[in-house]
């Protein structure tokens, strides 16, 4: 007759077996799509970058085109405090020139991200790097001059 322990034993490890088995159907054969899809999801970021851009010269070591470094500043209103909304306008308004009612006109909007100055010059914009606030973040936004123009860029190859 077998042990009354060993049957006992015998039986959970039975019952573990089966119910893995079970687990193991379920994940390969039932919810595999979904399972597939989040695994991807976690494990792949789309990221754009941008490309860095030469010089364009002409035969004559004319430059024709260049590119300039701005920067675009957003804000998270959501993690802006209250108390810091004239802080941050008397910031920008003396690093761009314009009116502090223009950025708390912008800071008071409903939303959650805005953007406060859109492709500014890296020159006007060096005191705010300095300015840590976690809400406040900045984007490179390195844009295309011409100098000659539109017409220049047309000739170049660019149209908008």
């Amino acid at each position: 007759m077998i042990n009354s322990r060993a049957l006992v034993v015998l039986i959970c490890v039975f019952l573990f077996l089966t119910l893995l088995v079970f687990k193991l159907a379920d994940i390969q054969i039932i919810n595999s799509e979904e399972l597939k899809y989040y695994a991807e999801r976690q494990q792949t970021k789309i990221e754009s970058i941008q490309a860095d851009r030469g010089l364009i010269y002409d035969r004559n070591g004319l430059l024709l085109a260049y590119n300039r470094d701005d920067v675009s500043f957003f804000i998270d209103l959501r993690m802006l405090p209250e108390k810091k909304k004239k802080e941050v306008a008397e910031k920008f308004s003396e690093a761009f020139g314009k009116s502090e009612k223009h950025y708390l006109k912008i800071l008071n909007q409903s939303g959650k991200t805005v953007c406060l100055e859109k492709k500014a010059k890296r020159e006007a914009a060096l005191n705010l790097f300095d300015f840590k606030l976690p809400a406040l973040f900045y984007r490179e936004d390195p844009t295309r001059v011409y100098q000659y123009g539109v017409i220049g860029a047309h000739v170049l190859g660019y149209v908008n």
